[in-house]
C-alpha cells in the first residue's frame, strides 16, 4: 500500500465559497473531491487566530482550505453543501509549514 493511502485514506468532498449571490446567499465554486484524513472526535481546538473552535470532527489534508468553506466524507456533486446532510462548514484551519519549504505546508488541519 502506497504511503499516501496509509496517511490519507479518505475521499472528501470539497466546496469553496465563492461569495455571495444577489440574495445574500453564499455562492459556491463546484464542488472537487481531495484525499485526506477525516477523524469523527469532538475537541476543542484553536484556528489560526488562536480563538478556541468547537469540533465535531478534524481533517487532515493536503490541498489548502479555509474557513467558510465545507467538506464532506465521501463523494458529492451537489452544488449547495448546506443542503447536504453531515457536510460541515470549516470553523477552523490550522497550517502546519513544511520543513523543507518555507512557503509550503506539509500538513493542514480543519476543524468542522
Amino acid at each position: 500500500m502506497p504511503i499516501t493511502e496509509m496517511t490519507q485514506p479518505d475521499i472528501i468532498t470539497l466546496w469553496v465559497k465563492s461569495g455571495k449571490d444577489k440574495f445574500g446567499k453564499p455562492g459556491w465554486v463546484a464542488p472537487t473531491t481531495i484525499e485526506g484524513h477525516w477523524e469523527d472526535i469532538e475537541s476543542l481546538d484553536t484556528d489560526e487566530g488562536k480563538r478556541e473552535v468547537v469540533s465535531k470532527a478534524r481533517v487532515h489534508v493536503s490541498s489548502d482550505v479555509n474557513e467558510g468553506d465545507y467538506l464532506f466524507l465521501g463523494t458529492s456533486v451537489a452544488v449547495d453543501p448546506t443542503l447536504v446532510t453531515d457536510a460541515f462548514e470549516i470553523k477552523g484551519v490550522k497550517k502546519i509549514r513544511s520543513i523543507l519549504s518555507a512557503t509550503s505546508f506539509s500538513e493542514i488541519v480543519a476543524s468542522l
